[in-house]
């Protein structure tokens, strides 16, 4: 029974914590406590002595100049809402509606809480963001970048996608993961602003991990050495134990690690105990890092600046076939993906047929326009004059 007691007592102690007031007594002091009763002349109040413990105490209210009640919806806020800007880069329409829903209800539990409007221009923002992206924006380095925007900028805005993803494996510790995926990246997207951009930073991070597995590799005989030291100490179950579970690493390391290999994967995992990996890991490690050395600062051509111009000219009504054709041939050149390159071609070419449609519609109109005679205006006829008054065939 006092087990139940205790369970149920703590959320109310902690709800009785986050809407403490705000006490200032005659002498200057200054602390938050919980009213538990009160009558005419005293406060009996719960206060916090540290985190654990609590106190009962009654004061005067004659000692007591300003009592400053506590909004119940901050402590809410500052816990459930107001983190939930900024929005993560790349995130889902699913991800906006649940950051939506808990603004909302929050806003229906607390209608006239002191952060109501912070709470409202948050839900404004977030409704905002997942309006562009439902319509297919996606939001990178903080910014929403609208459908149309993607379209006419689609090979940069995705190699942005891509230095996004792998800026956010590095923060996270996951390195392998990331110098895989900007292999990947130089692959497709070796002539974009995003790539040579990314490179420094991938270097830095290659270089110290490469410098991690060699201090590993290093180590290695004398770390062999130590685990079979504290194997032989071992003895009975224990040890069969322990020597059953290193068997299985080992043989799960050599197992991915072959795997690995026959799949052309770059940067192999390195296991602490597992001596090929952690030399492969050293040897395609300071090859690869001197590759990457030699990224240049900025794109050579900028594959980014030439797709936005020629999508820029085949969507232009204005443009004509000749500067069509000319906006196509350095697409070429820059030697962008196929799944870029493809379509752009297609519209092309219907820009070419519309422009070809155009001239034959407006060279009809103009000799049908020739052909057409306009026959003459009848003859006027002759009106007859007149007559004065001292015409003497006038009638009287």
């Amino acid at each position: 029974m006092k087990y139940k007691t205790m369970v149920l007592l703590i959320p109310l102690l902690a709800c009785a914590a986050a809407r403490a007031d705000q006490f200032t007594m005659k002498d200057g002091r200054v602390f938050e406590a919980t009213i538990l009763r009160e009558d005419k002349e005293n406060f009996v109040l719960e206060v916090q002595v540290s985190k654990s413990i609590r106190d009962e105490r009654t004061i005067a209210k004659k000692d007591i100049t300003r009592v400053s009640k506590s909004d119940p919806s901050v402590p809410v806020f500052n816990e459930k809402v107001a983190g939930l800007l900024p929005v993560p880069d790349l995130s889902s329409e699913d991800e906006y509606a649940r950051r939506i829903a808990v603004v909302e209800d929050f806003r229906k539990q607390f209608p006239y809480g002191e952060k109501n409007t912070e709470a409202k221009g948050i839900l404004a923002k977030l409704k905002s963001e997942a309006n562009e992206i439902s319509k297919g924006g996606r939001k990178i380095k903080g910014v929403i970048i609208g459908e149309e925007e993607y379209k006419a900028n689609r090979y940069e805005v995705d190699a942005q996608i891509e230095e996004s993803r792998i800026m956010a494996l590095l923060s996270r510790g996951q390195t392998v993961a990331a110098l895989r995926d900007f292999e990947r990246m130089g692959k497709e997207f070796a002539n974009t602003a995003a790539y040579c951009n990314l490179a420094p930073v991938v270097v830095r991070a290659a270089r110290t991990y490469v410098n991690q597995v060699s201090a590993l590799l290093n180590s290695l005989e004398q770390r062999m050495k130590d685990r079979d030291t504290g194997l032989a100490q071992m003895t009975g179950d224990d040890k069969r134990t322990a020597e059953t579970a290193l068997a299985e690493q080992k043989r799960a390391a050599e197992n991915r690690f072959e795997a690995e290999k026959q799949s052309d994967v770059g940067w192999v995992t390195a296991d602490a105990y597992h001596q090929d990996s952690l030399e492969e890991t050293v040897d395609y490690g300071n090859s690869a890092i001197a590759e990457m050395d030699a990224i240049p600062a900025t794109p050579l051509p900028d594959g980014g600046e030439i797709y936005r111009k020629c999508y820029a000219t085949v969507h232009d009504p204005e443009a004509t076939s000749a500067a069509i054709k000319a906006a196509l041939n350095p697409l070429r050149s820059a030697k962008l993906p196929a799944k870029y390159v493809v379509p752009l071609q297609a519209e092309a070419k219907q820009a070419e047929e519309r422009i070809k449609a155009d001239k034959l519609k407006k060279k009809k109109e103009e000799s049908e326009g020739g052909s057409r005679k306009i026959p003459p205006s009848p003859p006027k006829e002759k009106e007859a004059p007149t007559p004065s008054a001292s015409d003497p065939n006038m009638v009287r």
